[in-house]
């Protein structure tokens, strides 16, 4: 028989009657299985962690299973927690969203700096989810950490043409997801901030480079100077279109990238990106048309012809594109695939979504913070 005490980050899959447990390149079929949730560095007295009752006999399997010395690795668990910033405050809200981003984040990325997003489910990476996640440990204090992922994102999910992965490929300029580019520049410039490390952005800086310049470029926007294509933000429609999102991260990215114009080497850019940065909330509130808000509410998504998208229709057809385009239909994207997606076997094909309007909040709480420094137009 054997034993195996596995605390409850850890991924298990049931087999029929036993458990199939993966360490690194060891599978071991498992009889017995503890699930234990102790406070990172401490264990109780009497936990498994400090007895584990001898077993009569060794399966064959076991007998490959590494010795730990328990004792060592809490001390170093220990060490490693104390070297990590923590807040202690009376406000019960602000230290328990503290605690658990501190511990959570970190368990959520890599020792190399990898992030699969959704990792029951996707198990993929964009860098959305890893820039945003990266930003949570930066500002957790894991700086070290988010180092990795950073690396990480420059080395593999930003191409020299500076787009940016989707899905752990890189799709067609026109179902890019343009946030993006904003959401790493905003992430990575929080890291310099906070660290004064800015190795980083000279070393990648022709990505760098690429990947702002990318939504200037005329396959990307209009002489409105905002970017459109045909990514809905959520995924649900492949018809071309202004998304609010879009150009809020945009002009996000041009001013962060204005801040680390110097360590990026284009100094002589930094006026030019931040007149662009400008230029797209100029025509979001003023341009006839083209103005995202009406009736004192935000507009999500406008058509191309200027018309505010009210509905969204999410049909086969958009979803079957999209599942084709992960399949391998568009280069770069690898035979991956999602099957859980295909409107054959999902009842979201027929799923005709709300007013445009009920999907605003979290535009409108980026577009906010995209320009909370802006005083006039």
């Amino acid at each position: 028989m054997v034993f195996v005490v596995v605390p409850l980050c850890l991924c298990v899959s049931v087999v029929s009657s036993s458990i199939l447990c993966h360490f690194e390149c060891i599978s071991v079929s498992v009889d017995t299985v503890l699930l234990t949730q102790i406070p990172p560095g401490q264990a109780e007295s009497g936990s498994p962690l400090t007895a584990v009752p001898p077993v009569s006999s060794v399966s064959t399997g076991a007998q490959s299973l590494a010795v730990f010395n328990v004792a060592d690795m809490l001390a170093k668990t220990r060490q490693a927690w104390v070297a990590t910033p923590s807040v202690r405050t009376s406000d019960a809200t602000v230290q328990e969203i503290f605690d658990k981003a501190r511990f959570g984040l970190a368990a959520m990325v890599a020792d190399n700096g990898v992030m699969d997003a959704g990792i029951f489910e996707y198990g993929s990476q964009w860098v959305r989810d890893t820039s945003n996640t990266l930003l949570g440990l930066v500002h957790a204090g894991h700086f070290e950490l988010a180092r990795r992922g950073f690396a990480h994102v420059l080395e593999q999910m930003v191409n020299e043409e500076g787009c940016t992965m989707i899905a752990r490929g890189f799709d067609s300029p026109d179902r890019e997801q343009s946030d993006q580019v904003g959401e790493l520049l905003h992430a990575l410039k929080a890291y310099r901030d906070w660290t004064g490390d800015d190795s980083l952005i000279r070393e990648h800086r022709a990505k760098l480079l690429a990947m702002v310049e990318r939504p200037l470029r005329p396959e990307f926007r209009d002489q409105t100077g905002m970017v459109h294509n045909r990514r809905e933000f959520w995924e649900r429609t492949l018809d071309e279109a202004y998304e609010l999102a879009y150009q809020t991260y945009v002009i996000l990215g041009l001013r962060d990238a204005a801040a680390v114009a110097e360590p990026l080497g284009a100094a002589d850019r930094a006026e030019r990106w931040l007149s662009e940065a400008g230029r797209i909330p100029k025509a979001a509130f003023e341009l006839p048309g083209r103005a995202w808000v009406e009736n004192g509410r935000l507009i999500k998504r406008r058509a191309v012809n200027g018309e505010p998208v009210r509905t969204i229709l999410f049909g086969a057809s958009a979803a079957l594109e999209w599942l084709n385009t992960v399949q391998g239909a568009a280069p770069g994207r690898g035979s991956r695939q999602f099957p859980w997606f295909d409107p054959r076997r999902r009842p979201w094909a027929s799923f005709r979504g709300p007013p445009a309007k009920s999907a605003c909040s979290l535009s409108a709480a980026c577009w906010v913070f995209a320009l909370k420094e802006i005083r006039s137009f």
